[in-house]
């Protein structure tokens, strides 16, 4: 549902991000709500220093497929 989104946002560089789940859950939850961090791979392709792995941005998906993205300066997430 996340990387939908992304797709219909024309979200650039795709092929340069690697998602991480911040979702901390018990063993037998069923989940309504992930937390993803978009975090920048910097290789050879993409550049920048590999040994930096930096968040570039955290969303938030639903099981209703609901996506919202993390928002710094409101300290909370929106609709993306």
């Amino acid at each position: 549902m996340l990387m939908s989104g992304l797709r219909k946002r024309k979200v650039a560089d795709l092929e340069c991000l690697a998602f991480q789940s911040e979702s901390i859950l018990p063993a037998q939850s069923k989940a309504e709500l992930w937390e993803f961090a978009a975090r920048e791979r910097h290789d050879e392709r993409c550049g920048g220093d590999p040994a930096v792995f930096p968040v570039r941005d955290r969303y938030q998906v639903s099981s209703a497929g609901k996506v919202w993205r993390y928002d710094v300066l409101s300290d909370q997430y929106a609709p993306f």
